[in-house]
């Protein structure tokens, strides 16, 4: 929808109060369409909330930003369900995204589980297509590392940071 391409061009400019609301107008029109053609828009209203999320973030919004990562997180479950493979990488990705605003939000519990959730994934991905999706295991298991140092647990932290150095040197 228009209104997306406008929160995208929003909030590559910075201007994140105007992207939100372009993004919550989008959601209004979206969740009625997705009630009348659930298999044309759900996926839309999710990739919308996860947009919005972001935007929440950047905010410093962190309670929305995980209320849209979580709202949008049971949609993508629901379609990777349907289409594993054009799905399952965005539960991954929402779940990496979650898992940092609950680290922002001294969740350090709740981060951990949303990034070895995630974390599952990507190496389940990477196994069929390493060129794809090696980075994000990488991604995720920095921010892992960091949220395992935040735990006071420095072996855990330190086993994630040295598995993205023998990925790096592979």
């Amino acid at each position: 929808t228009f209104l997306n391409n406008l929160g995208k061009a929003e909030t590559e400019l910075g201007d994140l109060d105007s992207a939100r609301r372009s993004f919550r107008e989008a959601l209004v029109i979206l969740h009625r369409l997705a009630n009348e053609r659930p298999e044309v828009y759900r996926s839309r209203v999710a990739m919308t909330l996860n947009m919005l999320g972001s935007v929440h973030g950047g905010l410093d919004d962190l309670e929305l930003a995980q209320e849209s990562y979580q709202e949008a997180l049971i949609t993508y479950r629901q379609l990777a369900q349907e289409q594993s493979d054009v799905y399952l990488p965005l539960v991954a990705g929402t779940l990496n995204n979650l898992g940092n605003v609950q680290g922002g939000m001294y969740d350090p519990r709740s981060a951990q589980c949303s990034l070895q959730e995630a974390l599952g994934i990507w190496r389940e991905l990477a196994q069929l297509h390493p060129e794809v999706h090696q980075s994000n295991v990488v991604m995720t298991l920095s921010n892992l590392g960091i949220i395992q140092s935040a735990l006071n647990a420095p072996e855990s932290a330190r086993e994630s940071f040295q598995e993205v150095l023998v990925i790096y040197h592979k």
